[in-house]
Order: structure tokens, then sequence, then C-alpha cells
């Protein structure tokens, strides 16, 4: 989230040169760690740990959290990107609110999820006219097997602007795990039509219509998932179905 920072990097920098890194204090050097701890978390981490010792400063602890996530360190991730969060006093609210959306994924990750919920909370009371944070609240409370919360946040979602394929594809799920088969359906259907190029969305369907017993519509969607991103996470479910199906009939889609 490159964008978070550049007007707090501005207001927080010198510009005086940092001879160990090559970086200098404004929103340039924050973007450069920021593409270095996605890419490379390690050197991202490397670098932004320097910074910070040369006056880095907040967008360098930024770095640092998130190349921790990159890094799968969630629960230091979770503390370093919270405690940041609360630190930026002084910030909009909208960037703090992005910065705590991260802790709260990190918590996620990490198995916490109360942790989790309660920075997304903060997040939104935060900026509540940012339906993605109701989007991340939701998959917290699905976590949680609270479903019926995480279905409120995303009715909220819905109505406040937030992706539709998302949302519904995110909202089919939680009614197929609460066991509402004919409202998952609906859902599902929502999510192919408004995102036909989402391959979360057509593996939301196909397990839906595998548990509706409609297997034909099922291997269908699954293939549909492997031609839209054969090298995803969604692809590895819809394969391992596929192979699931074959060999018992009577089985239970994986999400």
């Amino acid at each position: 989230m490159s964008h978070v920072f550049p007007v707090l990097a501005a207001c927080l920098m010198s510009g005086a040169a940092l001879a160990d890194t090559d970086l200098r204090n404004d929103a340039a050097s924050y973007d450069r760690c920021m593409v270095t701890a996605r890419v490379t978390p390690a050197d991202g981490f490397e670098m932004a740990s320097v910074w910070k010792e040369h006056g880095g400063g907040l967008p360098a602890e930024h770095c640092a959290g998130v190349a921790l996530m990159g890094l799968k360190q969630y629960v230091l991730a979770g503390d370093q990107l919270e405690t940041l969060g609360k630190e930026m006093v002084r910030e909009a609210p909208s960037l703090r609110a992005q910065v705590l959306a991260q802790a709260g994924e990190a918590w996620l990750q990490a198995g916490q999820t109360e942790k989790a919920r309660a920075d997304l909370t903060a997040a939104i009371g935060l900026d509540p006219k940012d339906p993605s944070l109701l989007v991340d609240r939701a998959r917290v409370h699905a976590a949680a097997k609270d479903y019926k919360a995480a279905k409120e946040d995303l009715n909220h979602a819905l109505t406040g602007g937030a992706s539709r394929g998302e949302v519904l594809t995110y909202r089919a799920a939680a009614n197929r795990l609460s066991g509402d088969l004919k409202a998952a359906r609906q859902d599902a259907d929502g999510a192919v039509a408004a995102a036909p190029n989402s391959a979360d969305a057509w593996l939301e369907r196909a397990n839906v219509r595998r548990l509706q017993k409609d297997d034909k519509g099922a291997h269908a969607d699954w293939l549909k998932v492997l031609e839209l991103a054969p090298d995803s996470p969604a692809a590895d479910a819809a394969r391992d179905n596929i192979e699931a199906m074959d060999l018992h009939p009577d089985g239970i889609a994986k999400p």
C-alpha cells in the first residue's frame, strides 16, 4: 500500500542522505523500501531497519512491518503494525485505519482472531466510509465462525460501495458454512455474474453446487477456475476437489 505514507513521509523527513542505504528522507525512499519489502522481504526488513536507525521514522517502521508480513512473521508484524497505527496520532485517520487494517490481516494470518477483530474495529471507527475495512472484518468474523456477524458486515459493505463480486463471494461462503445453501447459491451466482474473471467467485459457486449434488455444474466451475488462474490457490483447491470428486463421489468440496 505505497499510497499510505507519501504525505507522512514528506512531513517527517529532512532530506538528509543516508549513506549506509543510499536512502533519503523522502517519499521516493519510502516507495523504494516498500517495493523491496514486498518483492524480497528479507532485504526490505534490513533496509527498513537501517533506515530507521538513520531517521526513517514511522515510514521505516511501516516498511519493516510489511516486510515481516512477507516473511510470514505474522505475530511480529501484528505487533509492529498495531503499535504503529496507535502511534500515528497526528496523521489522517484514513492513514491510521489502513495500517491498523494491515495489523488485522497479520493477526488473522497468525490465527489470533480477537486481536484482528479489535484492530479492524478500531480501523472502521477511524474511517467508517471505507467499505473494504468491513470486508476485512467480515473475513475475521468468518474465521472465528461468527457467520452472522460476517454477513452483517458484508451487507453494509455492499451498500457502502465495495466490490460486488468480492462481497458476494464472501457472503456466499458465509451462507454455505452456516448451512444456508439456497442463499449461498444465489450469492455465488451473483458473484460470478458481477466478476466473471474472478477465480474465487467460480470456486465458491463450484463448492456450493457440489453440496447441492450438482456434480456436473461443480466440475464445470472448477475447470473455469483452472482456466482463469491456473497457478493460484483457488486452482489448487479446484484440482483437489476434482480429484476428490472422482475418487469419492459423495465427498464434500474443499473451500
